[in-house]
């Protein structure tokens, strides 16, 4: 088990496996400037790698992005769009390992199709793919 308190008193992030948690690099203190004023990602990001069999291990990022209440010291979706940069970078720093097995997981508080998610999905050829393209009606098997 991996747990993560970040700066948000109520709501944290775990990863549970029934596999070997082999390394732990989770990010409780995650910062970003908007308008300005320095922003913690509230619920930081959870990071680790699990060992699956003698020769097969990945990288698990579990993250839960700003949600679209209205809070009242800036944009939630401008907030959420500055986590969502934040995580990218992580993503992209695990990426540079060529032979990386990565899995981000969690609740990104967003459609498919806006710029945090966008953001996080990112450009060939370091873009991620939607592992669950099948839970869309008519869809199947796409990249975004």
């Amino acid at each position: 088990m991996e747990f993560v308190r970040g700066p948000d008193s109520a709501i944290h992030l775990a990863v549970l496996s029934r596999f070997s948690i082999v390394a732990r690099r989770s990010h409780a203190r995650v910062f970003y400037l908007l308008d300005g004023k320095r922003f913690a990602v509230s619920r930081g990001f959870a990071e680790v790698d699990i060992q699956v069999g003698p020769e097969y291990r990945f990288t698990l990022i579990n993250a839960h992005l700003k949600s679209k209440r209205p809070v009242p010291e800036a944009d939630q979706a401008e907030m959420r769009l500055k986590e969502a940069r934040k995580l990218r970078e992580l993503v992209l720093g695990r990426l540079r390992d060529k032979e990386a097995n990565l899995l981000l997981v969690g609740d990104l508080n967003d459609t498919p199709n806006p710029k945090p998610i966008k953001t996080l999905f990112g450009r060939r050829p370091k873009q991620l793919v939607d592992l669950r393209p099948g839970e869309l009606p008519g869809v199947k098997g796409q990249r975004r």
